[in-house]
């Protein structure tokens, strides 16, 4: 068994659950961003919030994936910067709108 993508699949339900709890609020990495740019801050959490929602399904899907192909560690490690991706895929989006 690939424990790895056991933990990943645990995090990912783990922040899934995060993302629920904290759907009114702006994280910590998002602070600066929304001081800077002109987004109202209700959009600026929907967008928040949906992106928080993709990052942890992809997460829990990856974690399965790296489960069921028995995948090494390089690809494992390789997620955090796919979901520091998605986070900071933020800006442009809040910029846009």
């Amino acid at each position: 068994m690939n424990y790895l993508g056991l933990a990943l699949v645990f995090f990912g339900v783990f922040f899934l659950a995060y993302s629920e709890m904290t759907k009114n609020k702006v994280n910590m990495y998002n602070k600066k961003i929304i001081q800077r740019s002109l987004i109202k801050e209700e959009q600026f959490l929907k967008i928040q919030r949906v992106l928080m929602i993709v990052n942890s399904i992809g997460m829990i899907l990856f974690g399965f994936i790296v489960l069921l192909y028995n995948l090494r560690d390089l690809y494992v490690v390789a997620y955090p910067f796919l979901f520091h991706m998605i986070n900071y895929s933020i800006i442009p989006i809040s910029r846009r709108k």
